[in-house]
């Protein structure tokens, strides 16, 4: 797969969705999700750091703490 590609574009997508959704939604977070992976496919662990810190802050109020899908993306 290409990672930095599928990055480039979840980027975008992030900032759109950001825009016009605000920041709490779920196509945002999902789409973090996929910047996240990507980023630890490339092994960016800085910015793995910052993505899962902003999944963080959209997961808690979206899916609660306890979300089996939230933990198993802050464990990547």
């Amino acid at each position: 797969m290409c990672y930095r590609e599928s990055l480039a574009i979840g980027v975008k997508i992030v900032d759109a969705y950001n825009r016009f959704y605000g920041e709490v939604n779920y196509m945002r977070f999902e789409q973090l999700a996929v910047v996240l992976k990507c980023y630890a496919a490339l092994g960016k662990k800085e910015q793995v750091e910052m993505a899962k810190e902003n999944i963080a802050k959209i997961g808690v109020p979206l899916l609660g703490e306890d979300s089996y899908q939230l933990k198993a993306l802050l464990e990547l």
